[in-house]
């Protein structure tokens, strides 16, 4: 190996390693890691042509596992047993229709009703997100070179619009059944009927009350990308939450 070829390779660590641990922490990360990968995946050893250790593949795929572990934490949160519950942020209420009635509903004695489908639909909502790792992992690796130029070029919940368009589709039709079979189980569309079922509600509301398998699902998935988000933010601004294997393979040598 040529003292230029070590040269180059030595120079590209010293900045890999600069880039992440040295500037602050509202610094754009992508945008840093955008040069960086235009320069370490042109760059070669003039006597040799040989290219760096560290290629655009090497990088993008750490950041791809960056992106999975951002994934697996959030759908670690949802899915676990009262993930949505006791999550203020994501916790699903009953629909607004019935929100609006609630007064009434205690009225005729069905307090502790609204409460246990409150609970229970919260339940199948954690019971389906714990489903939803194998699409957001396949949407992960789909991932191309550009897709990954765009994320990181892009506003910060650019990789979350991404997972939503990619895989949001996908996700809703693997919740949907999922939570219809969940809201079954977990006795929450029994409980749905018997509450709207009360001829004060029916009256009430009428035709107002949306179809629960659908609202349920929606909300499951809107707090799934919020939790995300969240992620996505700290891995953006957060230099400690860039700790994944792959990525100290990528930054630390």
């Amino acid at each position: 190996m040529s003292s230029s070829a070590t040269l180059t390779r030595a120079a590209a660590c010293t900045l890999l390693l600069t880039l992440l641990y040295a500037m602050p922490l509202q610094a754009a990360f992508w945008d840093n890691v955008g040069a960086l990968l235009d320069s370490v995946d042109t760059a070669t050893d003039p006597e040799t042509g040989e290219r760096p250790a560290l290629s655009r593949h090497d990088i993008s795929a750490g950041l791809k596992e960056a992106l999975t572990v951002a994934i697996t934490k959030a759908v670690d949160c949802t899915g676990a047993t009262d993930g949505f519950w006791n999550n203020t942020r994501i916790r699903i209420p009953e629909p607004k229709a019935l929100q609006q009635t609630a007064a009434l509903l205690n009225q005729v004695g069905l307090a502790a009703t609204v409460d246990d489908f409150r609970y229970t639909m919260n339940l199948a909502a954690s019971r389906a997100a714990a489903e939803a790792m194998p699409v957001l992992a396949a949407a992960i690796k789909k991932m191309t070179f550009a897709d990954v130029n765009r994320v990181r070029r892009g506003h910060e919940h650019a990789a979350t619009d991404f997972f939503r368009d990619s895989a949001g589709a996908e996700l809703r039709r693997l919740f949907l059944p999922l939570v219809e079979e969940k809201l079954n189980t977990v006795g929450v569309t029994d409980l749905y009927q018997d509450i709207v079922g009360q001829p004060l509600v029916a009256m009430t509301l009428g035709s107002q009350l949306p179809e629960l398998d659908h609202y349920v699902t929606d909300k499951a998935l809107d707090g799934l990308f919020l939790l995300i988000a969240d992620e996505e933010q700290k891995i953006r601004n957060d230099p400690a939450a860039r700790t994944s294997r792959l990525l100290k393979q990528v930054f630390d040598r």
